[in-house]
């Protein structure tokens, strides 16, 4: 995995991006996926492609915003089909999350990485 100076400020500052395998819960469907929870700070260098929507930017760390998420084109047509997924919500550990994008998990940067979410506050 290449790191770019960004990413290397970053991890050495312990400003970095966080892996968990969550609980999440889209409709009635309940899964374990991989998700990754983006700083203000990493956020702003996440360079995933998006197919669909947007990528996660500094307004959804705004206090009282609600908690975002961009989700994998794997996670979309698995559990959406062809129907859009942006705007709708998905539970993870029970806090709600808007969908605001699709990625495409196809580049080397997102392999693995099924959700990105912001820090829920």
């Amino acid at each position: 995995m290449k790191l770019n100076l960004f990413a290397i400020i970053c991890l050495t500052l312990g400003l970095g991006a966080s892996a968990a395998a969550d609980s999440v819960k889209m409709g009635e469907r309940l899964f374990q996926v991989e998700t990754v929870y983006l700083t203000p700070v990493t956020a702003v260098g996440w360079n995933e492609p998006i197919l669909l929507g947007r990528k996660i930017s500094m307004a959804d760390f705004r206090r009282g915003s609600e908690g975002a998420a961009v989700i994998s084109r794997a996670v979309w047509q698995g559990h959406f089909g062809k129907v859009s997924a942006v705007g709708r919500l998905v539970h993870v550990n029970e806090y709600p999350y808007r969908i605001v994008g699709i990625a495409d998990e196809a580049s080397e940067e997102g392999r693995g990485a099924k959700i990105w979410l912001t820090r829920h506050k």
